[in-house]
């Protein structure tokens, strides 16, 4: 029954106990052998209660085969703040061939509170775009102290008189539009074209 309502995408963690052995091992089974819908849906059922065997589970997500499996449960992990999964985060940031998986990956790390080694090592990263995700990553943070030492160092870029600088800012803020507006933002467009 539980392997066909998830093929259904009509279920909830309600309809069935995680606690019980039998149902995680039924569970794991169709992560290892489910197509990308099947285990996408799997991911939003064990969302609907987070426990510490849902969030087990979530956590085998970030080794599955398929990055978009992957890409969605970094994004589950980074909306729901879940702990736990730093290691693997950290893994996959530094070793996953795709580099979006690679892009949310240091974005959740970078935005998790009190994680500073991870927003120290990727903050001034040689890869443009792992330095867009950490700062990104920085400005969605609670804490203010890492919010606002990500908010100094476009400041910087903002009023860089390279154009270059001023492009990679915008690329950052882009990344935040939703959350954050940086106060320096309007003088972007009253410098330059």
């Amino acid at each position: 029954t539980l392997l066909k309502t998830i093929s259904s995408r009509f279920f909830s963690q309600d309809d069935f106990h995680l606690a019980d052995d039998e149902i995680q091992k039924q569970v794991l089974k169709k992560i290892e052998t489910g197509n990308e819908i099947e285990v996408i849906n799997i991911m939003q059922m064990l969302n609907t209660q987070l426990s510490d065997e849902s969030r087990h589970l979530i956590f085998k997500l970030l080794d599955h085969p398929l990055d978009q499996v992957k890409i969605e449960t970094i994004r589950l992990i980074k909306n729901r703040r879940m702990k736990g999964a730093e290691d693997k985060l950290y893994q996959l940031a530094n070793n996953s061939g795709n580099e979006e998986v690679r892009f949310h990956a240091v974005q959740t790390l970078c935005k998790e509170e009190h994680e500073h080694f991870y927003q120290k090592h990727f903050m001034h990263h040689d890869e443009t775009m792992i330095r867009i995700a950490a700062l990104s990553g920085m400005l969605m943070c609670h804490q203010l102290k890492i919010r606002n030492q990500a908010e100094e160092i476009i400041s910087h870029m903002i009023q860089s008189k390279s154009q270059d600088d001023k492009k990679l800012a915008l690329e950052i803020l882009e990344q935040v539009k939703d959350q954050y507006c940086h106060p320096l933002l309007p003088d972007l467009f009253n410098e330059s074209e």
